[in-house]
């Protein structure tokens, strides 16, 4: 459908071609949106069907992270999922406003990427990791800190460095 969409675009005073445009462009971006739509329901399903194992093996508080509204709607990319419905709705009735939500288009599709790109940055997106803790039942925790105390084979020059409450506690 990309391809007779491109040529009216491209050619809008050909007789043969311009009349059917609006019906090219109705169904390519239909067909977009409903797959990004199949796409998106079906990323929200897993990771709405995962949060009660998720919850189990972290906890509430930090699973919260992988499982709120605003992060299955991150994850999935149903921001970009929906603004497409609204173009193709208002298209569809030949709303004037449809231009409103065209020539943003591609700029929401790169924040949705964007979005996702920057959870994977931060270490909080759904990991390979993740998953396999939630079929497993167990998560390994790499638990690293530098202002954490040594529980042994503590020398005395780095005692004397600590809060007095802790340098009573080695003592």
């Amino acid at each position: 459908m990309s391809i007779p969409l491109l040529i009216t675009q491209t050619r809008p005073s050909d007789t043969s071609w311009g009349a059917k445009s609006a019906v090219y462009s109705t169904a390519f971006y239909s067909l977009c949106v409903s797959l990004n739509l199949f796409v998106s329901i079906a990323i929200s399903i897993r990771l709405y069907w995962m949060r009660q194992k998720v919850e189990t093996i972290m906890g509430k508080l930090h699973a919260s992270f992988y499982t709120g509204f605003v992060t299955i709607i991150v994850e999935s990319g149903a921001f970009f999922t929906i603004w497409g419905l609204t173009y193709v709705i208002l298209m569809s009735r030949d709303s004037v406003a449809k231009d409103t939500f065209l020539l943003p288009y591609t700029h929401v599709l790169a924040i949705t990427r964007m979005l996702i790109v920057l959870r994977m940055a931060q270490d909080r997106a759904w990991s390979k990791q993740l998953v396999t803790a939630t079929t497993g039942g167990i998560l390994d925790w790499q638990v690293s800190s530098t202002h954490s105390i040594p529980l042994h084979d503590v020398p005395a020059s780095s005692i004397s460095s600590l809060p007095r409450k802790y340098q009573q506690s080695l003592e």
